[in-house]
């Protein structure tokens, strides 16, 4: 008897003790979720939109066919063809590499074939791109390195964007401190440059440009006075904002204003389902600010999805 009341009381003290840790728990998320009204209603609408993404995957992959259906089509026009293979190997970049990678191949033999040097510097950035993206940063630097000779003028501009882009990926990657800092001072070097070269044309892409030339540098809140003007024309649910919604996460994130770094990440994954990205980053560095909040269900979902 006296086993069975011991065994009792250790039960009825487990209970409670997990009774106490779920009030101090749920009073601790409580405490940690001042979201603001915009943050919980982006935040419910990307629950709305990661249960439909099959839908998404259907529309994209209704976009493709009908591409590829363009491209037999287009045979006899090699201009048009350029056109398609471009968009279609666009199309893929976020959603299959080996499939962007073989329409940026087709895409650079017939710019090689008709030999107009628009066509073939197109055709290299977007080949550069590719390298940089899966890793493969030695071709892309030495394609990068192979193209200089032919890039002209009129050219800079997406020439240093690919640089740049190239050198922010090999100063994340590296885990030398001496190569840290060459790569960083390159990085930098060339988004200086993109400034000189993009002075006369304020685009939103060359103004992302020129936030992450602050945001690398160490100030944040510089960028985030260039670009919160730009979201706030955005639609909602603007296509663009795969890109801006992550810079801006981001920054806010720096500037330590964890609220707005969700609702801009939030924005920019619902962008990358829409477009039917495999590589949801945004999705991802949400999720991480969740957990550190102590929301480890959402968190949970949101990195499972």
């Amino acid at each position: 008897m006296r086993t069975f009341y011991s065994k009792a009381r250790k039960l009825l003290i487990i209970i409670l003790f997990g009774l106490v840790s779920l009030t101090f728990l749920t009073c601790d998320q409580k405490a940690r979720h001042p979201f603001s009204k915009r943050t919980k209603e982006v935040l419910n609408k990307l629950d709305s939109i990661l249960s439909s993404r099959d839908y998404y995957e259907q529309q994209w992959i209704n976009r493709i066919d009908a591409l590829k259906l363009s491209l037999a089509g287009a045979a006899s026009d090699d201009l048009l063809t350029l056109e398609i293979l471009d968009r279609i190997s666009d199309q893929y970049s976020t959603y299959n590499a080996d499939s962007s990678k073989r329409y940026l191949d087709l895409h650079l033999n017939l710019a090689t074939k008709l030999g107009n040097p628009d066509h073939l510097s197109l055709a290299r950035m977007n080949l550069v791109n590719w390298y940089r993206k899966t890793g493969l940063f030695f071709h892309a630097y030495s394609l990068l390195t192979e193209s200089r000779a032919y890039v002209d003028s009129s050219e800079l501009y997406s020439y240093y964007s690919a640089c740049a882009s190239l050198f922010t990926a090999l100063e994340t990657y590296s885990s030398s401190k001496e190569f840290h800092f060459v790569f960083s001072s390159q990085n930098q070097l060339y988004r200086d440059s993109l400034v000189n070269v993009s002075a006369e044309n304020e685009s939103l892409r060359i103004l992302i440009d020129k936030a992450d030339r602050y945001r690398y540098s160490g100030h944040p809140q510089d960028a985030l006075d260039i670009l919160i003007p730009e979201a706030e024309k955005l639609d909602f649910e603007s296509n663009l904002m795969r890109v801006l919604g992550g810079c801006l996460g981001a920054c806010s994130h720096q500037v330590g204003n964890l609220d707005d770094a969700m609702y801009y990440y939030a924005l920019a994954a619902i962008s990358d389902i829409r477009l039917c990205a495999k590589e949801n980053t945004s999705l991802r560095n949400l999720a991480v600010l969740l957990y550190d909040e102590g929301d480890v269900v959402r968190a949970n979902f949101y990195l499972q999805a």
